[in-house]
């Protein structure tokens, strides 16, 4: 009986230290337990404090590019081709006079858009989808209240790993008053244009009037002198003392070479100011005479190639072309260094073609499209006030290309212009 007692009170004692021992376990482990709950805590703490940091930041960069929108007056948007969501920014429903939210985008954007453009609007966009092709293109816009404005449209295609289109996003940019104000300048340029071409037209009727008087008055006029000096070198011969007569005839040669000479300078000035070879004989016939000065003035070789000798061009682009062709034969002189020129005069596709090309130095790229370059340009606004054009092909140690186009049937366009 004492031995089980004795048991008893031993088995008790080891149950009170087990639980003892648990007990500790239990304390160690909730402690362990609460310190991870405590770093855990931390750490949702520190993530929440990031979130939020974060979300402050995406409302800041959505507050900046709202104000980056507003300011460069683009709107963008998104459009989901599976479910037909399209989403606007708040600056796309301004530039349609709307207040953001105010429509179904999806079913009502359309009918903002101008009627003769919807067309083009909705065969862009959908041949951009089917190609998978991103797009720009302007259109006008209706607002509500009837202004009507023009925008640039953007768009690009994202697709899903088979190819598939998932959705469209892109900007829109209301462009009006930067397409005003390039309207306003085209208009002025046409305006200046047409001023320049007036201008131009009146400078060539005055030279001709001018060339003509000095041809016909002071041609006369020196003419009737040259004569007169002659008749009284003729009196003079029979009637004056042999010793007078000699010193007399001297003074009057010296003053015949002075009118010849003169004679001379008049001839030129008339010619350079308006050839009347131009009026008599036609373009291809004073092109090949000018070529001829040319050629005894400068000693290059120079060959003419003409595959017409009616050339029906009005008095203006004869005038012109003539004086492209003076320009482009100085700039040989001047800049080329060539030694030998080919001409070539023909008629192609409806318009009358000069081409002068050159075996000199060549040009540099700069060179031909440069401001600078004054003689380049004055020939290619002359060729413009006819409605012709001037290209230039040239490369450096391979001599210079110099084409006049002129559309034979522009005619009636230039009377219009010069008029």
């Amino acid at each position: 009986m004492a031995t089980e007692l004795r048991k008893t009170g031993a088995s008790a004692g080891d149950d009170e230290a087990g639980i003892e021992r648990l007990t500790e376990k239990v304390k160690q482990r909730v402690i362990e337990r609460t310190n991870e709950l405590r770093v855990a805590n931390e750490e949702l703490r520190k993530e929440i404090t990031e979130r939020k940091q974060a979300e402050e930041k995406v409302k800041q960069s959505e507050s900046l590019l709202a104000e980056a929108q507003h300011l460069a007056h683009v709107g963008s948007w998104d459009w989901d081709l599976r479910s037909n969501i399209v989403t606007w920014s708040d600056e796309l429903y301004r530039i349609f006079g709307l207040q953001p939210g105010e429509i179904d985008v999806a079913r009502e954007a359309t009918s903002f858009i101008h009627p003769e453009d919807r067309y083009l609007v909705q065969s862009t966009v959908k041949s951009a989808v089917k190609n998978r092709e991103p797009y720009s293109f302007y259109y006008r816009i209706l607002r509500p209240d009837g202004d009507e404005r023009i925008v640039h449209s953007r768009g690009h295609i994202v697709s899903d790993a088979e190819g598939d289109p998932l959705r469209v996003f892109g900007a829109t940019q209301d462009v009006t008053e930067l397409k005003r104000a390039e309207e306003g300048l085209k208009a002025t340029s046409e305006q200046m244009r047409a001023l320049s071409a007036r201008v131009q037209a009146a400078r060539e009727e005055e030279g001709a009037r001018i060339a003509r008087e000095i041809h016909d008055e002071l041609g006369s006029a020196l003419t009737n002198l040259r004569w007169g000096l002659d008749e009284i070198d003729s009196i003079l011969s029979t009637a004056a003392p042999k010793g007078d007569a000699n010193t007399v005839r001297r003074k009057i040669a010296a003053l015949t070479t002075l009118v010849e000479g003169t004679v001379q300078t008049v001839r030129r000035i008339s010619s350079e100011l308006r050839p009347s070879l131009l009026d008599d004989m036609g373009l291809v016939v004073t092109l090949e005479w000018e070529t001829q000065k040319f050629e005894a003035r400068t000693g290059i070789t120079c060959h003419v190639q003409s595959f017409v000798r009616d050339v029906h061009l009005t008095r203006e682009q004869s005038t012109a072309v003539f004086h492209i062709f003076q320009e482009a034969l100085t700039n040989i002189i001047r800049h080329a260094d060539a030694t030998t020129v080919d001409i070539t005069v023909k008629e192609r596709k409806g318009e009358f073609v000069l081409q002068v090309e050159d075996d000199g130095k060549g040009m540099k790229v700069a060179e031909i499209s440069g401001t600078e370059s004054l003689g380049l340009l004055g020939m290619r606004e002359r060729a413009h006030l006819i409605g012709g054009d001037v290209s230039i092909t040239s490369a450096e140690g391979r001599g210079t290309v110099v084409a006049v186009h002129v559309p034979i049937a522009v005619r009636e366009l230039v009377r219009r212009m010069t008029r």
